[in-house]
C-alpha cells in the first residue's frame, strides 16, 4: 500500500509541476474563456484538426507516464548508462509536453494539463515494487513497450498532420524512441539474458 501511495503522489506531483510550468491549464481540453480557435492557425480540414488535437493530447498523457517511469529509473537503475538514457528521455518528454501544450493553446485555444493513462499507472505501480536487477530487467521491457505505443501513433501523425513543425516533432519521436528501444533491448539481452528480438524487429521493420 505504501508503494501505491508513493507512486500516486509522484504521479500527481509530475502533472502538477508540469502544469505550473506553463500557463494555467485544466485537466481536460477546453476553450479558453471568451477565446475561439484561430482559424488562421488551425488545420483547415476539421478531420485533420481533430487528429492534431487528439494526437497532441494523447502524447502529453503518454509522456506524463513516461516521466514518472524515467524518474524511477534515474533513482533505481543499477547501470549508469541506463540512468543516462532515462535522463535523456526525461528531458525530451518534458520539452515536448511544454511544446504541445503551447501549440494546443496557440492553434486551437485549448488548455490541457493531461493525465496518466490507467494502463500506464498499473505499469508504474508494478515497477515501484521492484529494485536492483529485477527493476532493471522489468523496466527495460516495459519502457520499450511504452515507447512502441507512441512510435506507432507518431508514425500516423507524420503522415496526417497539417502543421509542419508538428510533423517534425512526430518524426523526431519515432527516430529517438526507436533508437532507445533498440538500445534498451540490447542491454536487456546482454545484462539479463532476456532477449526479446521481437521488440527490436518492431522498430527495425517499420
Amino acid at each position: 500500500m505504501l508503494h501505491h501511495v508513493r507512486v500516486a503522489t509522484l504521479a500527481a506531483a509530475v502533472i502538477g509541476a508540469a502544469a505550473c510550468a506553463d500557463a494555467p491549464s485544466a485537466p481536460s481540453a477546453s476553450l479558453a474563456p471568451g477565446d475561439a480557435p484561430s482559424l488562421s492557425a488551425a488545420a483547415p480540414q476539421p478531420s485533420v484538426a481533430k487528429f492534431e488535437v487528439d494526437y497532441m493530447m494523447m502524447t502529453i498523457d503518454h509522456h506524463l507516464a513516461g516521466i514518472v517511469m524515467a524518474q524511477m529509473c534515474i533513482e533505481k537503475a543499477v547501470h549508469e548508462e541506463l540512468r543516462a538514457l532515462c535522463r535523456e528521455s526525461l528531458a525530451s518528454q518534458q520539452r515536448q509536453i511544454a511544446l504541445y501544450r503551447s501549440w494546443l493553446q496557440q492553434w486551437y485555444g485549448i488548455s490541457y494539463a493531461g493525465e496518466i493513462p490507467q494502463s500506464a499507472a498499473q505499469d508504474i505501480r508494478r515497477l515501484s515494487e521492484l529494485s536492483g536487477a529485477a527493476f532493471e530487467d522489468e523496466f527495460l521491457t516495459e519502457f520499450s513497450k511504452h515507447h512502441l505505443r507512441i512510435i506507432k501513433e507518431s508514425e500516423k501523425a507524420v503522415e496526417r498532420v497539417y502543421h509542419e513543425e508538428l510533423r517534425r516533432e512526430a518524426q523526431m519521436t519515432v527516430t529517438n524512441q526507436s533508437r532507445q528501444v533498440v538500445q534498451m533491448q540490447t542491454w536487456d539481452c546482454q545484462w539479463y539474458d532476456d532477449c526479446r528480438q521481437g521488440l527490436i524487429e518492431q522498430v527495425q521493420n517499420r
